[in-house]
């Protein structure tokens, strides 16, 4: 699978606890980057909960959820998970996995193919997907 890193992302300013770019991530969460984008280009199971962006919202009347799924948006729990934790289930080719690990620090991402993604952003802290009209959300300008 080829990997793409957004410009925004690896070049960003953001450095918070919602959003930290590239150049700010600690060397933990390099590391737990760095497994990620190798395992995804090399075709190994991941062990994270992997999911598309809107499925928590779909059905219901908000704005991002269309947006996300217009634009294909996914997450990935890259860890670190709760010590002695096995997943239920891998995640292979970054297919939809509600039983993989869950961490509070999340990989956005959008699949432009099955063969194709571009990382957005980095969340330390997997809070609730921002919304459209948030001022601090760097997703609205990365796709």
């Amino acid at each position: 699978m080829k990997v793409n890193i957004s410009a925004d992302f690896r070049y960003g300013t953001n450095n918070n606890d919602e959003f930290k770019d590239l150049p700010y991530l600690n060397e933990e969460q390099r590391q737990f980057f760095t497994l990620f984008v190798e395992s995804v280009a090399n075709d190994k199971p991941l062990i994270g909960k992997n999911k598309t962006s809107w499925q928590d919202n779909q059905g219901k009347n908000i704005p991002e959820t269309e947006f996300y799924q217009q634009h294909h948006f996914w997450h990935y729990h890259s860890g670190p998970y709760k010590t002695g934790e096995t997943p239920e289930c891998y995640t292979y080719n970054l297919e939809w996995n509600i039983k993989g690990l869950t961490s509070s620090a999340i990989i956005h991402y959008q699949k432009l193919s099955e063969q194709d993604i571009t990382l957005l952003a980095y969340s330390p802290k997997h809070i609730p997907f921002p919304k459209i009209q948030d001022s601090n959300n760097p997703l609205l300008d990365r796709v």
